[in-house]
């Protein structure tokens, strides 16, 4: 898979994040983004609308080192990306595969 490194995003916010996704080729069908706390955590919360389960709560309460969140955002493409306007399909934590 094609990988990028952006330093830039190292000291951005979960705003500036949510706009880089929105410019994403309309091709690419998913993304990985890696980083820290507390702005990917942010992030994830800021985009999920609804979830299965409690996995938005257990979201919500920490996004431990090592967390996985998938969100999906249907087939609208990147520009479709809006404050609540995702699917949190999974939330996978360290602790959880034990």
């Amino acid at each position: 898979p094609e990988t990028e490194v952006s330093d830039d995003l190292y000291t951005c916010t979960a705003d500036d994040l949510m706009e880089r996704l929105r410019l994403l080729p309309s091709d690419l069908a998913s993304v990985l983004i890696v980083g820290h706390n507390p702005v990917l955590q942010h992030l994830a919360v800021t985009l999920v609308r609804d979830a299965e389960g409690d996995s938005l709560e257990r979201l919500a309460r920490d996004l431990p080192p090592g967390g996985f969140a998938g969100v999906s955002f249907g087939d609208h493409g990147w520009r479709s990306v809006v404050r609540h306007g995702g699917h949190l399909g999974f939330f996978v934590t360290p602790a959880s595969l034990v």
